[in-house]
């Protein structure tokens, strides 16, 4: 930058230096001590680790873009500034003022941090970090505590040339500032204070300096050559973190060439530098990455390969339980092993670049097996195929040789390579090439790492169903340039990203978005959100939906989240989710195999801005056990996008029929009861039966057959009861839970007979009841349940649940069987008869009976 202003004219440069002072030093020393800035401190020093850093490394690119994109293309002309270039560097100041405000606690814990971070890379990389790194001698910050240290030695002794030595130190590493200078000098020195003068003096001992060392300034060029060779990219930001020492950049630089057995001297610049060369000299001569070794648990070959190559790109731990996870989410159902499809696609939902590679157009040819089997073995394949591209997946058709391959290693991509091994097919990963041997470095999942000549190679990849590979890496990050936006806007939209940015960060610790959720313990958050979370990764459209962690949900009860903190999650939450939301129960007792709690709990619809924290404490303790709440962090809610269904059901899915009840509009009604559904009866080959006045197109019937049944076999053919809405001919899946008792579903009313005559009926619960009669018609009416009561009521109502206890049996002339209080009656053995005969209450009603009693065996109601 100060070469830059040598350009300018001195009034250019005048300007200039007053808007740094007054943007950016000036700032910060008055942020630094306000109640804002120390309440950021705290949350920041709170927020998880992974949060943290990537939070960080957002925050330096949105930093370093303003700086490359609006402040040096300006300060670089050979003119004097004009009045609208001067307009224009204010309004990045200001956003470097509105940076630094927020940047400000994420360098004042990034010390702590850093010393993380340098194990993550030595747990990557295997480099010995030789216990606590110190700084390199001749560094900045080498420097910068020895000239504090003597300062404080020259005030002890009234050295003559104290004030000489305080002002330098002002100036040069200050930015001529004595209240900054006081600020950091007492948070990074004040240990000084309790120690005698002779010990300082040792100290400084051990500080000293050899004469005429250049400083550490790192080539950033050549750094950049090797972090790419290396493929450090997710590293790379290491070199722009304000705060974090430069000397822990340049140990790590010397540790790294040491590990290549490249001689330097730590306190040379130009050592360093000429082992740069020799590095990238050494890297681009043979095209090398360092893998780390994984052989396969089971016949997972490919899944294995990924495995390490998700190691090497993204830090994922090598265990069998992560290979498994891979194999599962890219299976065949016909044949062992994995599509390189679904191998794909998983590593594309990991975050990486993907490209698959064909040697031809039509992908496969028939190897000479059925060819029912082979049609099969490609609509599977294809499907899988459809989620990769449309994720974002590259597919090519080129020729799949060993040109090819240098050709995607030149370009630091890790390539999964398909093959024949003996009779079988097979995946290896080719992870480097040696120039000078013309060896391709491979890693064999059965024996692994190895070499392999070109011509093997180009043998192994023939196989009778055709050649193809993963070409694999991280994300490019595509520089944005400005076109056709003006500066100024740019910087206004910069502006806007980063306070969203900063909103984001601090809510996204207090929040798991469901797509995320399979990463963590069930236990912890419920199975209803980890349910929809585990159908979400395999494809399954599921609405988007956010849990807040349990002790967020305890602050919010306790009302203890200050303004700025709401503020965040609610913004959070709408920018993820959208304006229509719902707030849903997610509580640890539900959902279970034993019980499912279904319709014990509440969920908030149209849940508004302004009442966000009054609804969520409602979920929270509104309950048909009691209405407080349960801090043994049992509660939890979900929140998702609301989806206002055309046509919404339940379905409850067994071995040998898919039995489902559907409602126009919500599904409230049709869990609550509050309607009589229409039914839908699916057989094992598809034939179906249905009745009532709705009724779905052969086309829906195939597709949701086609998800239950994917879902069916997701949770291991288990029987399960899944909540669904159809939105404009797409099918959303809102639930998904264990049915705790089986029940033999039925769309035919069967005849009763009663003293009043015979009616229709449905049994929702089995079995025998006689109890004093009791009419419920509104809500209130459930409030005096008496003991042994049979009721009789014209719907469903959610809240009987809470008083099953002292219920005999009832009768319904609304509701459906799979309804929650149905789901409860058989899962507590209360025996529940369903009509559609409306007259039938009022009969009742006007009866003299005030008992009622009903047989199973004898089909009758009787009375007195």
């Amino acid at each position: 930058m100060k070469e830059c202003l040598k350009k300018i004219s001195s009034s250019g440069k005048e300007k200039i230096d007053h808007l740094y002072l007054e943007g950016l030093v000036d700032n910060n020393r008055r942020l630094a001590t306000t109640e804002y800035f120390q309440d950021r401190l705290k949350r920041v020093f709170d927020m998880n680790d992974n949060i943290f850093f990537d939070v960080y490394k957002k925050f330096w690119e949105l930093h370093n873009n303003i700086n490359n994109k609006i402040i040096d293309p300006l300060i670089t002309k050979e003119t004097d500034l004009s009045l609208d270039d001067l307009i224009l560097l204010k309004e990045s100041f200001i956003l470097s003022k509105d940076l630094d405000r927020e940047g400000l606690p994420f360098s004042a814990i990034l010390k702590q941090k850093g010393e993380y971070f340098l194990q993550k890379l030595h747990d990557i990389y295997g480099i010995d970090k030789g216990g606590d790194i110190k700084p390199l001698r001749g560094s900045f910050f080498s420097k910068y505590k020895r000239y504090n240290v003597l300062l404080t030695y020259f005030k002890r002794i009234d050295h003559p040339k104290y004030h000489f030595l305080r002002k330098a130190l002002i100036n040069e590493y200050n930015s001529g500032d004595e209240e900054l200078f006081k600020v950091r000098y007492n948070r990074d020195f004040s240990f000084l204070a309790d120690m005698s003068t002779d010990e300082i003096s040792e100290l400084l001992e051990g500080l000293d300096e050899k004469k005429n060392i250049v400083s550490m300034n790192r080539d950033e060029k050549k750094l950049d050559q090797i972090l790419w060779l290396d493929n450090f990219l997710e590293y790379k930001f290491m070199s722009q973190l304000q705060g974090l020492p430069a000397w822990k950049l340049d140990a790590f630089i010397v540790d790294l060439l040491k590990s290549h057995d490249i001689e330097v001297m730590e306190d040379q610049k130009e050592s360093i530098l000429r082992g740069m060369d020799v590095l990238i000299k050494q890297k681009q001569c043979k095209n090398i990455f360092y893998v780390n070794e994984y052989l396969q648990t089971a016949l997972t070959c490919s899944a294995a390969c990924l495995l390490s190559v998700l190691n090497y790109f993204k830090n994922t731990s090598l265990s069998s339980e992560k290979e498994s996870e891979i194999a599962e989410a890219s299976k065949s159902e016909f044949i062992d092993g994995q599509h390189f499809s679904g191998i794909g696609n998983y590593a594309l939902c990991e975050g990486l670049d993907v490209s698959l590679i064909h040697g031809d157009i039509n992908l496969f040819s028939n190897p000479g097996i059925s060819q029912g089997l082979f049609d099969v073995l490609m609509y599977e394949y294809n499907c899988y195929l459809d989620k990769f591209i449309k994720n974002g997946g590259v597919l090519e058709i080129e020729n799949v040789n060993t040109e090819k391959i240098l050709m995607e290693l030149q370009k630091g991509k890790l390539i999964l390579l398909a093959g024949k091994y003996g009779q079988v097919l097979h995946s290896i990963l080719v992870y480097g090439y040696d120039q000078e041997r013309k060896l391709f470095h491979i890693m064999d999942p059965l024996k692994g790492k190895g070499i392999m000549t070109n011509d093997e190679v180009n043998e192994y990849v023939l196989t009778d169903i055709g050649s193809w590979m993963l070409s694999v890496s991280l994300p490019v990050i595509k520089d944005e340039k400005l076109q056709d936006v003006s500066p100024l806007d740019y910087v206004k939209r910069c502006k806007k990203d980063f306070q969203t940015l900063i909103q984001n960060a601090y809510s996204q610790d207090r929040l798991i978005k469901l797509a995320d959720l399979n990463n963590f313990d069930y236990r912890k958050f419920g199975k209803k959100a980890y349910n929809l979370s585990i159908l979400k990764e395999n494809g399954i459209t599921v609405p988007e939906g956010v849990i807040l962690k349990n002790e967020v949900l305890k602050q919010i009860v306790l009302d203890n989240l200050s303004k700025q903190e709401k503020q965040d999650i609610i913004q959070t939450v709408y920018d993820l989710l959208g304006k229509d939301i719902i707030i849903r129960s997610n509580y640890l007792s539900e959902d279970n195999y034993d019980k499912s709690f279904a319709g014990h709990f509440v969920s908030i619809v149209n849940a508004i801005e302004e009442d966000f924290f009054l609804n969520i404490k409602k979920v929270l303790t509104t309950n048909h056990f009691s209405n407080t709440y349960d801090y043994s962090n049992n509660a939890g809610v979900l929140i998702q996008s609301m989806i206002r269904g055309d046509v919404s059901g339940v379905g409850f899915i067994d071995h040998d029929q898919y039995a489902i009840e559907l409602v126009r509009g919500l599904n409230e009604q049709l869990v609550s009861g509050t309607v009589a559904p229409s039914s839908l009866v699916i057989d094992l080959n598809g034939q179906y039966k249905s009745s009532g006045v709705i009724s779905l197109d052969e086309e829906q019937i195939s597709r949701l057959r086609q998800i239950f049944n994917k879902i069916y076999n997701l949770f291991n053919q288990q029987a399960l009861d899944i909540e669904f809405t159809i939105k404009e001919g797409q099918i959303f899946i809102l639930q998904v839970r264990p049915i705790t008792v089986k029940h033999s579903y039925s769309h035919k009313t069967t005849t009763i007979g009663s003293i009043f005559g015979s009616f229709s009926k449905i049994v929702a619960s089995k079995g025998d009841f006689s109890g004093d009669m009791q009419l419920v018609e509104s809500k209130d009416d459930i409030v005096d349940i008496r003991q042994g009561a049979v009721i009789v009521t014209n719907q469903l109502y959610p809240e009987l649940i809470g008083h099953l206890h002292k219920i005999a049996g009832i009768i319904s002339t609304n509701g459906g069987q799979l309804s929650h209080l149905s789901i409860v009656c058989r899962e507590q053995g209360i025996p529940l008869l369903l009509t559609p005969e409306y007259n039938m209450l009022e009969k009742m009603k006007d009866s003299s009976w005030t008992h009622i009693s009903y047989d199973e065996k004898t089909n009758f109601i009787s009375g007195y």
